[in-house]
């Protein structure tokens, strides 16, 4: 189309008509294609309309799992930041690379999700131990840990601190863990923090 420079494909995605999205791919449609925003590929669509079948049927047609639009947005960034367990899920099993960022701010798919409160995604990335990031610090050094206290997402700070987010850690302005959830006034988080053993001085 002439607005966004959107194919077919993508917008028989973005309103999650399987069968459509199925009878382009039967067709030949170019799976990698990019809109002419730069900003979508059918697999970042599909992620941001939230249909897991419609993922599915991309991913197994062969579509990237890593496609990356003009902004550095991943379809698991996406994913993470609608709150999609599922698709978060999905795309995980598929390999996706979990520490990917953004460009301009350097968020990861952690990042957006602590930053959003969507705890049920932050447990689903945390789960992948071996490959998360869980210090990953976005472009001003902040890091999951830091959002979720500067957020008040108190279960969120508790599930990073268990997962063993540094407490140590600094961020752009050379405050802690600590002295950001002093400045937050987030009394619980300072608590959680105190009863890990966190470094009162």
């Amino acid at each position: 189309d002439g607005k966004e420079g959107n194919t077919p494909l993508m917008l028989a995605a973005r309103h999650s008509h399987y069968d459509l999205v199925e009878f382009f791919l039967n067709q030949n449609a170019q799976i990698e294609v990019m809109s002419l925003d730069g900003q979508k590929t059918p697999l970042i669509i599909a992620a941001f309309a939230g249909s897991p079948e419609v993922v599915q049927l991309l991913l197994e047609r062969g579509a990237n799992v890593d496609s990356k639009n003009q902004r550095g947005d991943s379809p698991l960034l996406v994913a993470s930041h609608i709150g999609n367990t599922e698709i978060v899920r999905i795309l995980l099993s598929r390999g996706a690379y979990i520490n990917a960022k953004t460009i301009k701010n350097g968020y990861s798919a952690l990042y957006v999700a602590t930053n959003a409160g969507y705890i049920r995604v932050v447990q689903e990335l945390l789960a992948q131990a071996d490959e998360v990031d869980i210090d990953i610090q976005d472009n001003t050094g902040v890091t999951p840990l830091i959002c979720s206290i500067a957020r008040h997402h108190v279960a969120i700070t508790r599930a990073l601190v268990d997962a063993g987010a540094s407490l140590d850690i600094r961020d752009g302005n050379r405050r802690t863990p600590l002295l950001n959830a002093i400045a937050a006034n987030c009394v619980e988080c300072v608590q959680i923090l105190i009863n890990n053993k966190v470094n009162v001085n």
